[in-house]
C-alpha cells in the first residue's frame, strides 16, 4: 500500500513538473509574441517634405521623383510655390502655382497637403484650390487656408499655420496674414477634432502624434538654428515655440528661411544629425530651388562663406509605437 502512495506522489509530482514547464514555456513564447508585436505595431509614417519651390519645375520633378522611389506617403508642400517677383516664364503667380501643383498632381497619386506662404496671393490661392478640385476630383490632396487648419493622417493629427506673420513680406495683392487670435482659433479646432476622433472607430484616425507645418519657423536660440539669417539672428516666430510647447508637439516642419535649411533641430534648438531617431525633431528641408546657405568660420564669427545649395528637400520619418512617445527622424535630398 505504501509503495502504491509512493507511485502515485512520484507520477502527480512529475505531472506537476511538466504542467511547470510547459507553464514556463508559455510565459516565454507569450512574451516573445508580446514583444513581436511591438514590432508590428510600430507605425513609419514617411512624408516627402519640399518648400520655397518658387516655380522652379525641374527641380521639383526631380524631387518628386525621388520622394516616389522613397515610397513615401504623402508629400507636404511649406509654402512659396511661386516667385512672386519676375515669375518664371513670365507666368502669373495663379498660372505659376498652377503649373507646380499640376506637376505634382498628375505624376504623384498619394495624398498631398500644401500649406501658403508668403508669396501666395490669397485670392487667386482660393480660387485655385477650387479648380484644382473639379480637375483632380479623384486624387487625394489638401490646400490648407485659414479656415481648414488640422486633419489626421495615418495616426498623425497634421496642424497647418498657413501664410507668415509679417505684412511687409507678404504679397502685395494680399496674403494668409497670422497673428496671436490665429493660434487660438487653431487650439479650438484641435480640441474639438481630438474630442470627435476619440470616438472614430477607425484605428488610423486615432491620434498618437502631432506635427506642426508652417511656412516660418519657429524662435530659434542661435545660429545653427532653422531660422537663423545671413547675419546669424535669429528670426523665427516665438508664438509658434509657445503653441507647440502648449500643447506638447514634438515634430514640425518649416522653410521660409532658405540659408538656414538643410537640416533638423530639437526642442531644445539642438542639431540633429539625418537618420539620427530623435524624441523631438524640427525640420527645414531648405529651398527646392538654389540658394546660398550659411556657414561660418567659426562660432564667434558673422562672416558667411556659405556655399549655393542646388535646390533641396527632405524625407520625415514619424515613428509611432503603441503606448509609447513616438521619435522622428530625417534625410536630405539634393537635386543633381
Amino acid at each position: 500500500m505504501k509503495k502504491v502512495i509512493s507511485n502515485k506522489r512520484c507520477v502527480i509530482s512529475k505531472k506537476v513538473s511538466i504542467i511547470l514547464l510547459l507553464t514556463v514555456i508559455l510565459v516565454i513564447f507569450s512574451s516573445c509574441s508580446s514583444n513581436k508585436t511591438d514590432i508590428v505595431e510600430t507605425n513609419i509614417v514617411k512624408f516627402g517634405v519640399i518648400s520655397d519651390i518658387h516655380g522652379d519645375i525641374i527641380n521639383l520633378n526631380f524631387f518628386v521623383n525621388e520622394f516616389k522611389k522613397e515610397n513615401v506617403d504623402a508629400i507636404l508642400i511649406l509654402g512659396d510655390t511661386n516667385t512672386m517677383f519676375d515669375n518664371v516664364g513670365g507666368n502669373s503667380d495663379y498660372e505659376e502655382m498652377y503649373i507646380v501643383f499640376k506637376t505634382i498632381l498628375a505624376d504623384f497619386k498619394k495624398p498631398v497637403f500644401v500649406i501658403p506662404g508668403n508669396h501666395e496671393p490669397k485670392e487667386e490661392y482660393l480660387t485655385l484650390k477650387g479648380n484644382l478640385e473639379k480637375e483632380f476630383p479623384s486624387q487625394q490632396f489638401l490646400l490648407f487656408d485659414d479656415t481648414q487648419r488640422v486633419i489626421t493622417f495615418k495616426n498623425v493629427m497634421l496642424i497647418s499655420v498657413s501664410g507668415y506673420h509679417l505684412k511687409e513680406y507678404m504679397h502685395p495683392l494680399g496674403g494668409f496674414l497670422f497673428n496671436e487670435s490665429f493660434f487660438d482659433e487653431i487650439q479650438t479646432e484641435m480640441d474639438v477634432y481630438e474630442a470627435v476622433k476619440e470616438f472614430d472607430e477607425n484605428k488610423e484616425n486615432k491620434i498618437k502624434d502631432k506635427l506642426l507645418i508652417a511656412h516660418g519657423p519657429p524662435k530659434g536660440k542661435n545660429k545653427d538654428s532653422i531660422d537663423a539669417v545671413f547675419s546669424g539672428e535669429n528670426v523665427g516666430n516665438e508664438l509658434i515655440n509657445d503653441f507647440m510647447v502648449k500643447n506638447n508637439i514634438k515634430f514640425g516642419a518649416f522653410g521660409h528661411i532658405h540659408e538656414a535649411g538643410m537640416k533638423g533641430v530639437d526642442e531644445n534648438d539642438k542639431l540633429v544629425e539625418e537618420n539620427i531617431r530623435s524624441d523631438s525633431l524640427f525640420l527645414n528641408p531648405g529651398s527646392a530651388t538654389k540658394w546660398k546657405m550659411n556657414s561660418y568660420k567659426n562660432s564667434d564669427e558673422n562672416i558667411n562663406i556659405g556655399k549655393e545649395s542646388k535646390g533641396s528637400a527632405g524625407i520625415l520619418e514619424i515613428e509611432i509605437g503603441k503606448d509609447k512617445e513616438g521619435k522622428a527622424r530625417y534625410r536630405i535630398i539634393t537635386a543633381k
